[in-house]
């Protein structure tokens, strides 16, 4: 799948438009993704992280943004952000 695709394609659901991006990600990535879904919602799960804040744990790297000069750095914005403006040396970032 090509960003293009992954853009002009109708996601029916908001679920459907996130597994996409993902498969997307690990694709450029060149990771194996691996989708895995259950058959009903279960609250007393093993491994909940629906409460873990994962953006407060890790401090990475400033990077430049389209907005740099005027705005600065902004930190926690979608892996898109950073695949758009480092593009290929995105693997740089997320494989470190």
């Amino acid at each position: 799948m090509t960003l293009k695709a992954l853009i002009n394609t109708d996601h029916r659901h908001l679920i459907a438009l996130n597994a996409s991006i993902l498969e997307f990600i690990y694709q450029v990535l060149d990771l194996t993704y691996i989708k895995e879904e259950t058959s009903e919602y279960l609250t007393s799960a093993i491994h909940d992280f629906r409460a873990y804040d994962f953006g407060k744990q890790i401090t990475s790297p400033g990077y430049i943004q389209v907005f740099n000069e005027s705005q600065g750095f902004i930190e926690d914005l979608s892996i898109l952000d950073l695949l758009f403006n480092e593009g290929p040396f995105i693997r740089n970032w997320i494989l470190a």
